[in-house]
């Protein structure tokens, strides 16, 4: 969307569950699992990191605005890009890794801890050469990065999952991610989500 303030960009790069899928079928919407950005002119805040994350790379090139990624849970489809994601590798660029702490471990250190032998042939810890912060969030809060304001809850998931709200120039959206909603305090999503603009 554009606001009348900046341009601003939301892109849902994937927004499968559980697969990525290539075939006639999926030509509407994608084939690519859960990656969703929100851009402003000074900064890129990505929720999740599936394989939509490669599309991002693809399509956008060698792009280095400050970035946050937040990381709703921890399934692998929500996660499976991110060894790819080549800006890892890159000296000198900054990145942001937020997410609320599943199993007893920190997002950002469950991500490396998946990504080396035996499941991924080479240990992700060791090659990365970008600035990369880490840091836990609480269940519910909220923060700003660069003039993005940032909202976050939790709905209910087997192990967890949380819902982000995004906002700048007047505009926002909401990602609940993975949500059963018999099992979710209804009222509360409500209020969270009152008032977005995308959803």
């Amino acid at each position: 969307f554009m606001s009348a303030a900046k341009p601003d960009r939301f892109t849902i790069w994937g927004s499968r569950g559980s697969v990525a899928v290539s075939n006639p079928e999926s030509t509407r919407y994608g084939g690519h699992t859960t990656c969703l950005e929100f851009e402003t002119e000074r900064a890129r805040v990505l929720i999740d990191a599936g394989t939509g994350l490669v599309e991002m790379l693809r399509q956008r090139g060698g792009e280095t605005k400050p970035t946050l990624l937040l990381i709703s849970h921890l399934h692998w489809d929500h996660i499976v890009g991110f060894p790819f994601y080549a800006p890892l590798f890159r000296p000198g660029w900054d990145l942001d890794v937020r997410g609320v702490p599943r199993a007893g471990k920190s997002v950002f250190e469950a991500l490396l801890s998946v990504n080396q032998p035996p499941i991924f042939p080479l240990d992700l810890g060791g090659l990365i050469a970008a600035n990369v912060r880490s840091q836990d969030l609480p269940e519910h809060g909220s923060a700003s990065f660069h003039g993005i304001d940032i909202a976050w809850t939790e709905v209910w998931h087997p192990g967890g999952c949380t819902a982000f709200r995004l906002s700048a120039g007047g505009r926002s959206v909401v990602f609940t991610g993975d949500v059963e909603l018999p099992f979710t305090d209804r009222a509360a999503l409500a209020e969270f989500t009152d008032g977005a603009d995308t959803l």
